[in-house]
């Protein structure tokens, strides 16, 4: 299975950058990599994903910063925050196209 695990507000108690961690979410994390699960750690920016884990002993398959663009056939699926970075893939081959602008 491929888990995908924000960090702030998840493996940490609040939505705030380096805030306390929630240590039976973070265990959690790392038994799911421990079982072979597909883990990816993500956040506001890579290097903050790569810190956090490195910190706290997470060994994801990657950690990764929010992405500035989705491509998926279901652009209303995806919350709020990461509505508007969501295209569909006649719009995602138009902006390629294009270059990608």
């Amino acid at each position: 299975m491929t888990i995908i695990f924000d960090i702030d507000g998840t493996l940490t108690k609040r939505q705030k950058i380096w805030d306390e961690i929630d240590p039976a979410m973070v265990e959690a994390c790392k038994d799911c990599i421990a079982k072979g699960h597909t883990v990816i750690v993500w956040s506001s920016t890579r290097r903050y994903a790569k810190a956090f884990c490195s910190k706290y002993g997470i060994k994801p398959l990657l950690a990764v910063g929010k992405p500035q663009m989705i491509v998926d056939n279901q652009k209303e699926k995806w919350g709020n925050r990461l509505k508007n970075r969501t295209v569909l893939p006649k719009e995602f081959m138009d902006r390629y196209k294009e270059g990608l602008k």
